[in-house]
């Protein structure tokens, strides 16, 4: 199946057709939250907005809260507050506001986290 759809994906890239790309990819992908934020990050950049809230389809709460990409989140914040999904939008900013922690350094000798944690 993976080899066919990457045959299928090659040769609509060779057509230009991104879109057909786009469907591929996010049929193969789709449940992987990962892929979908950053393909909805791209998405964002390049204006596709119907095609971005589409990617989006229910993306909640705890996928926000696994996600790694704090430019990501911030783009997609910002899509939020576009849309009216405001708790969406702050459950974003406080993903980001995590992910900028700094993360705490560990003492080589006792293997303690340094920071306040004992």
């Amino acid at each position: 199946m993976q080899d066919t759809l990457l045959e299928n994906a090659r040769a609509a890239f060779k057509r230009g057709q991104p879109r057909e790309v786009i469907r591929l990819l996010h049929e193969e992908h789709s449940a992987n939250v990962h892929y979908r934020i950053g393909l909805v990050s791209l998405l964002i950049q390049l204006n596709r907005d119907e095609e971005t809230i589409q990617a989006l389809g229910g993306l909640d709460a705890s996928q926000i809260e696994t996600a790694r990409c704090a430019t990501c989140l911030s783009r997609i914040a910002a899509l939020f507050r576009r849309t009216q999904r405001h708790a969406l939008a702050e459950i974003c900013d406080d993903r980001v506001t995590v992910l900028k922690q700094p993360e705490p350094s560990v003492d080589d000798k006792t293997g303690f986290k340094m920071g306040g944690e004992r």
